[in-house]
């Protein structure tokens, strides 16, 4: 039987085991791939209709600000308001604060959100429902108390809020103001 080392050999194989030294080139080093995270994404298909509406906002974002025609950016986005079952511990120094996984559901909402870039004004609204009965209201406000005086508004939104835009000619804000449409 061979004397035990006085020292850990380093970056060898010795008797079915291997020690792997912090200052060994060939020990594991900390890696930039985490295959746990999952990021999804998804790109439609690259059509001619696609890249001009690409461009059209790569231009509606180029083009200088202008106070008489604002570029508004307009988007939703669906929400659920959650309770608590229990009530949570409080923070305490050194501690976060701790609450249960259990939660209560008290139904959902939609935020509405317009916001110009060249400005960084931003308007928020929440509502009930997820309709274009809900879009036509929130751009009439819009409008009406925050852009008085613009009588041409440049507005950016996707392609599932273009399906609200017949609501925006039924509820009669046409009438006042013009509105032209970057996709």
């Amino acid at each position: 039987m061979d004397p035990a080392p006085h020292r850990r050999p380093s970056c060898r194989a010795s008797s079915r085991r291997c020690y792997l030294g912090r200052k060994c080139e060939k020990s594991v080093k900390k890696n930039q791939v985490k295959p746990w995270l999952n990021k999804r994404w998804c790109l439609g298909k690259i059509t001619g209709d696609y890249i001009w509406h690409l461009e059209d906002v790569l231009y509606q974002y180029a083009r200088p600000s202008d106070p008489l025609a604002p570029l508004l950016c307009y988007d939703e986005r669906p929400g659920q308001l959650l309770g608590d079952v229990l009530v949570p511990l409080p923070m305490k120094p050194g501690r976060p604060q701790r609450y249960d996984h259990e939660y209560e559901r008290h139904g959902t909402c939609c935020v509405l959100l317009a916001f110009e870039p060249h400005t960084g004004f931003r308007y928020v609204q929440v509502r009930d429902r997820r309709t274009a009965a809900d879009y036509a209201p929130c751009m009439q406000n819009l409008l009406h108390l925050h852009s008085p005086m613009v009588d041409h508004i440049r507005l950016v939104q996707d392609f599932q809020i273009r399906k609200a835009e017949g609501s925006i000619f039924r509820s009669r804000i046409s009438q006042t103001r013009s509105v032209s449409h970057g996709y």
